[in-house]
């Protein structure tokens, strides 16, 4: 593609025409952007790719080829622009900016129904969503990092007026208001996320529910059976597919696994269930997943099944795989096996002996 980049170049500049003055190209691996002064030489650079594309034997796909003029609008900047509009509708109309010398503090308005308030923004989302049938994207990012940044906003706002206002009472209702908006905050982001369940969406979704129990935890212990239950709804909600797959589950599944450790052991997934979602059916395992399996594992007394498992799958990757002189998967695995609390000194004798053994290294009788 680089040599027939050139070969256009090279053709359009004997006609005259010079890349980054009368027209630029922009490709992407095969998706091919031109823009051009007029609608001439819009022509003579469109037929001039073509012609050097077919000499690689190359075609143009005629039903994906579009014309377009300035000013450039596409369904899914439109669908942008008019989330845009109503997530700053929803962050600005929903707090009341206080400033306090030279901070602003972000301090959520009563909610009385969070469920019901909730329920418009996500119509509202939905409508925005429609016109991303044909643009090939979705939203869920941009409205789970909005949500995620206004967390943090308020959290720190939080710390400002607590550290300002004496009065209990005052600091209670505050509270009570922060929590409301964080359940909400918890259902839209929730929706979205179903909506485009990838891994950068499930960082910043893990990383969200995260926050809210860990503040609620420390500053609002009477709410925090509230927080931990409605995180779990959603998280079991989003993770029931992955009980009918073959396969281990994905790294978007294994965060949200981490963020479920994290609430109390009443709203815990059952140890044989947790089994399938992480491992499935089959005799496939990954770094991530034994990793994450014994991350789990280390934060409950009575995941001893999941211990073994995942020490099992952990034999197989070392009998598997390349050795650890050869294999990244396979030392990271064996370094974090060494350094986890649930083996014992005769479960990493017998790991290293495996693992050494594997790599051409004899390792005695010790």
């Amino acid at each position: 593609f680089q040599r027939i980049d050139l070969n256009i170049y090279n053709s359009l500049e004997s006609e005259g025409l010079k890349s980054g003055v009368d027209y630029s190209i922009k490709r992407y691996v095969d998706d091919i952007y031109i823009f051009s002064k007029n609608k001439d030489v819009e022509a003579l650079v469109f037929e001039t790719s073509v012609k050097e594309l077919w000499k690689f034997k190359f075609r143009i796909n005629e039903s994906k080829t579009l014309r377009k003029e300035r000013p450039y609008v596409t369904p899914r900047s439109k669908g942008i622009i008019e989330l845009r509009s109503r997530m700053n509708d929803l962050l600005d109309n929903g707090f009341e900016k206080i400033k306090y010398d030279d901070v602003t503090i972000y301090k959520p308005k009563p909610l009385r129904n969070y469920h019901k308030v909730s329920t418009v923004y996500i119509k509202n989302i939905k409508s925005c969503w429609y016109s991303l049938d044909s643009s090939g994207g979705s939203f869920s990012n941009y409205v789970i990092s909005s949500f995620l940044n206004q967390m943090q906003k308020t959290v720190l706002g939080y710390h400002k007026y607590v550290e300002m206002e004496e009065d209990v009472n005052k600091k209670e209702i505050y509270l009570n208001d922060i929590v409301s908006w964080f359940l909400l905050a918890i259902e839209v982001s929730s929706y979205c996320y179903l909506l485009s369940q990838k891994v950068s969406e499930s960082f910043k979704f893990s990383q969200l529910l995260v926050e809210i129990k860990k503040f609620v935890a420390i500053n609002s212990l009477g709410s925090i059976d509230l927080v931990e239950h409605k995180i779990y709804e959603v998280v079991n909600y989003i993770i029931q597919d992955e009980l009918t797959l073959d396969k281990p589950c994905g790294i978007e599944t294994l965060n949200l696994l981490i963020v479920l450790s994290e609430v109390s052991g009443s709203y815990q997934i059952e140890e044989s269930k947790l089994i399938d979602i992480i491992y499935g059916k089959s005799d496939e395992s990954s770094y991530f997943s034994i990793i994450t399996a014994l991350y789990i594992a280390n934060r409950s007394l009575e995941c001893t099944k999941l211990i073994s498992r995942s020490l099992d799958y952990a034999k197989k990757i070392f009998l598997s795989k390349p050795s650890i002189l050869k294999s990244s998967e396979a030392l990271h695995l064996y370094l974090d096996m060494m350094a986890c609390p649930l083996f014992d000194r005769r479960e990493r004798v017998l790991l290293t002996k495996l693992v050494l053994e594997r790599a051409g290294v004899s390792c005695g009788n010790r």
